[in-house]
């Protein structure tokens, strides 16, 4: 039985002596992995669709519950991306917090549509820093992770100065409900967040922030969805760069 169904590559690795193993990111069926027969072929056709970023229409055969890559007309290739290191290590973390933390076969429309626009906006005049954390942010809440920016998430108190990420509850402290998991947050980091989380998607491409402030807001995100989910080794790459 034939399948078409859109979706993003993910990542691919080898398989067999001619073939890969690809992890798709498809609306209607969430995170597959997919075989594609002779790809590493220097005459394959079908070498670009198991290439990551690409973005398109897949045609998969479906035999004994494994999918066989059979055809795709490419929408696009995000190919810009490589060209840039900011944008390239950006795209990289947005896809493998997919492949890594979405369960296989799970659809989940509104994630692939944020991993979507998530990538157009890296192709485009956009900080990708900001893009990144935008992205992050909304995966978070999709997945219920939400942070809550607004009070304390233990005795949802809202007039403190201080604020702290508290490892061991997964949330904003204030300075009275701190413990010994807890990190203080500076507040131009807090206001970076702030900021972006709000922040419509047409408008993050008015967004001006120091450089500084952004790679220790996502810093501090590499470390909360380290504690409270997975840890993300493109992200800890990024941020040693």
């Amino acid at each position: 039985m034939d399948i078409k169904t859109n979706a993003i590559a993910l990542r691919s690795a080898d398989y067999k002596e001619n073939d890969k193993l690809t992890w798709l990111y498809s609306v209607e069926y969430g995170k597959i992995c997919v075989i594609a027969k002779g790809v590493k072929k220097a005459t394959a056709k079908l070498k670009f669709a198991v290439e990551p970023f690409c973005f398109g229409e897949y045609i998969l055969s479906l035999a004994y519950d494994k999918y066989v890559l059979t055809g795709c007309s490419q929408v696009e290739s995000f190919y810009d991306l490589r060209a840039d290191t900011d944008k390239f290590y950006s795209g990289a973390v947005m896809l493998d917090m997919i492949a890594q933390l979405e369960i296989e076969k799970q659809p989940n429309p509104a994630v692939f549509l944020l991993l979507l626009k998530g990538l157009q906006l890296l192709v485009s005049e956009t900080n990708p820093k900001v893009t990144l954390i935008k992205f992050i942010l909304n995966y978070l809440e999709n997945s219920g992770y939400k942070l809550n920016f607004d009070e304390c998430g233990v005795c949802r108190s809202v007039n403190f100065d201080r604020m702290y990420l508290d490892y061991n509850s997964s949330c904003f402290v204030c300075p009275a409900c701190r413990t010994a998991d807890s990190v203080e947050i500076a507040p131009p980091v807090m206001s970076t967040l702030k900021m972006i989380n709000v922040m419509p998607y047409e408008k993050l491409g008015v967004v001006k922030i120091k450089d500084d402030y952004l790679k220790k807001a996502l810093s501090l995100l590499n470390e909360y969805i380290g504690q409270s989910m997975a840890k993300i080794k493109s992200l800890k790459q990024y941020l040693e760069l």
